[in-house]
């Protein structure tokens, strides 16, 4: 009984190493488990995109794929050696963040038009070939100046795309596409917004002018894109209707030269952004169209620069009687202390009701100050908020400033 039990043994061995030898292939094949390895990062590609599909069209608030279907690429090329392929990381896609509102891409995505809840906060390109390309050619940009009294900067814009810094126009206050559109008129020159929000959605006009029939506009507007399409050929028309993202704020039209150019409007410290040079390589270098391309710049004779803070050290120099007596607006002065024994930036705060120093600006901010106050002149300093922040303390209250400083001789 032992006997048969061992020979049992035996031959199963026997025939476990005899089946597995079989199958084993004669020699090591190592373009096939190359082969193995690529399909299963193109499986992992495939699936992380049909991941972030299925995230989309579930209404995820992690993130959305936004571009087109150059997107979709796998894997990169496998190289002459026949190395391993390198799978190709997710900032390699175009995708919008609906996190933090950012879109980041690599090359300028076909659209025609774009959903207003759509619109990123920030546009990150990583093509850095193409933005190092620019540099090549930023001498075909030419440059308009316009010089204007001065301009503030407001919290926000009111519409989409437009700036919040205003400059003074006819006892009133418009913002730099406004006075831009003014600029061209008074050239007797034609300006045309590159852009046109209806509904839900910001459409490119050369699209529009393709497709009038399909939307229903208002005469202006519509007569503006007539315009377009008799004095632009359908060449150009269909190159400029392909892209949204990084389109100049104007098309220009000048009848009387029989001439067009794209101008895209800037403030004294504002640049061309990436994704705008990007459309620029794309559709005025790559197209090699006759349509130009300016930048009009608007600089100020004068800026307002302004600081607001809380002025420091009330508590050790006034009661809380004295505080309650500040009102609103009221004046100050301000004055350096470079002799002060504990910060030689030190700057005084003084009431010029009474001329009491009642304070100093803090010190996180008394360097910049002080810097201004050598270089620029005082344009005022008042009061804006006046707190009492315990009922209990005799003297705890918050009194906050607001410095304005007129900037001139300004270098541009």
């Amino acid at each position: 009984m032992e006997t048969l039990f061992i020979l049992i043994i035996v031959a199963v061995i026997f025939y476990l190493i005899f089946s597995g030898s079989s199958s084993k292939p004669s020699s090591f094949n190592s373009s096939s488990i190359q082969t193995h390895r690529e399909q299963n990062l193109s499986n992992q590609s495939e699936n992380k995109l049909q991941k972030i599909e299925n995230e989309k069209s579930k209404g995820s608030e992690t993130r959305n794929v936004y571009e087109y279907k150059s997107q979709y690429e796998k894997t990169t090329s496998t190289s002459s050696s026949g190395s391993r392929r390198k799978r190709k990381s997710f900032s390699d896609y175009s995708y919008l963040s609906k996190i933090t509102g950012s879109l980041v891409i690599k090359e300028l995505p076909e659209q025609s038009f774009i959903e207003i809840n759509k619109l990123p906060n920030k546009i990150e390109v990583i093509n850095k070939e193409e933005l190092e390309r620019f540099e090549k050619h930023r001498n075909k940009i030419k440059e308009i100046i316009i010089r204007v009294p001065y301009y503030y900067e407001k919290s926000e814009s009111k519409n989409i795309g437009e700036s919040n810094i205003y400059v003074p126009a006819n006892d009133a206050y418009i913002n730099l596409e406004s006075k831009a559109e003014d600029y061209f008129k008074n050239l007797n020159l034609i300006p045309i917004r590159t852009t046109l929000r209806i509904d839900n959605r910001i459409y490119n006009i050369f699209y529009l002018a393709l497709n009038l029939d399909r939307h229903s506009l208002n005469p202006k507007i519509k007569s503006e894109l007539l315009i377009l399409k008799d004095n632009l050929n359908k060449r150009d028309l269909l190159q400029f209707s392909k892209f949204i993202l990084g389109m100049p704020d104007f098309f220009v039209i000048d009848r009387k030269n029989s001439e067009f150019f794209f101008c895209e409007v800037k403030s004294r410290q504002d640049k061309i952004q990436d994704h705008q040079k990007l459309w620029f390589l794309k559709n005025i270098i790559d197209f090699q169209t006759k349509v130009q391309y300016k930048l009009l710049k608007f600089l100020p004779e004068k800026i307002y620069e302004t600081f607001e803070c809380s002025i420091a050290g009330l508590r050790y120099r006034c009661d809380s009687v004295y505080l309650s007596g500040i009102n609103l607006k009221e004046k100050m002065i301000l004055e350096k202390d470079p002799q002060n024994p504990h910060d030689s930036y030190a700057i005084k705060v003084i009431r010029k009701k009474d001329n009491k120093h009642i304070g100093f600006i803090p010190r996180s901010m008394n360097k910049e100050i002080w810097k201004y106050l050598g270089n620029y002149t005082l344009n005022d300093c008042y009061v804006t908020d006046v707190k009492r922040l315990s009922s209990s303390a005799l003297n705890s209250h918050k009194v906050n400033i607001k410095i304005v400083f007129e900037v001139r001789n300004i270098k541009h």
